[in-house]
């Protein structure tokens, strides 16, 4: 067993504000933020729970740092289980951390991510491909809130922590335990390039952003089309705001 003294998990339906809330959270609180050689891949920032190799990785973090920061797609009872793994490390202290935003950007962005064709509201008619279950893509994006509310995780909406990244600092460094760096730019710098391009250019740079970019492009049909969207995860994501810590 290493005992580690933190372990943050990010847990957020796909193309949510994933990246932002680790790069946010790397930016501001150097505790959680290891360095890498320059050989090094990005994947060595955080632990991705969702890959076969992760506990290989959870090692390797456990002991280069006490300050661990993972990242799950995973939903509810799932992600609870494979994250009841991390327990042999002994963390002194457990935090879960929800990012959402709202759910018409999520959904283009996750069509875009899948490559999806057409429009984005059919794409919310189509099987999920990454929740377990037969689900469309909306009722999986439903189901992966309504399974982490009453989970009590730390939540965190990106509009509003874009908004006022001070605030945001301050909040979370009081569910951290951790005051955040005294820097002036909150923000964590955005990726330019996508694939080996982002991560050279990165290694380069300071290692600022683990973003994840598409080339795929999605634009809206209509104008009514991203209301509508809105409109059909409105109680849900208003369940999420009403709980968010900025």
């Amino acid at each position: 067993m290493v005992p580690v003294k933190r372990a943050v998990v990010v847990v957020a339906h796909p193309r949510s504000g994933t990246h932002i809330t680790l790069d946010f959270i790397r930016r501001n609180f150097p505790e959680f933020d290891p360095a890498l050689y320059i050989w090094q891949s990005a994947r060595e920032l955080y632990v991705c729970l969702d890959v076969p190799d992760w506990r290989d990785n959870l090692l390797r973090q456990a002991n280069r740092s006490d300050h661990i920061l993972m990242q799950s797609h995973l939903a509810g009872v799932q992600a609870l289980d494979a994250t009841a793994a991390v327990d042999y490390l002994q963390p002194e202290e457990l935090v879960f951390i929800y990012p959402f935003r709202r759910y018409s950007a999520t959904m283009k962005s996750f069509a875009a991510f899948c490559q999806y064709p057409g429009r984005v509201d059919s794409f919310l008619k189509e099987k999920s491909s990454f929740l377990d279950g037969d689900y469309t893509v909306a009722d999986g994006a439903h189901v992966h809130g309504e399974r982490w509310l009453p989970r009590d995780p730390v939540f965190l909406d990106i509009e509003a922590l874009i908004g006022n990244p001070e605030l945001a600092a301050q909040k979370l460094g009081d569910v951290l335990g951790v005051d955040p760096a005294p820097i002036t730019r909150r923000l964590p710098r955005r990726r330019i390039f996508n694939g080996k391009m982002a991560e050279a250019v990165e290694r380069l740079t300071g290692r600022e952003s683990t973003e994840v970019k598409v080339s795929f492009e999605k634009h809206w049909a209509d104008p009514d089309e991203a209301a509508s969207i809105d409109f059909k995860f409105a109680d849900l994501h208003a369940d999420l705001a009403s709980r968010s810590i900025v």
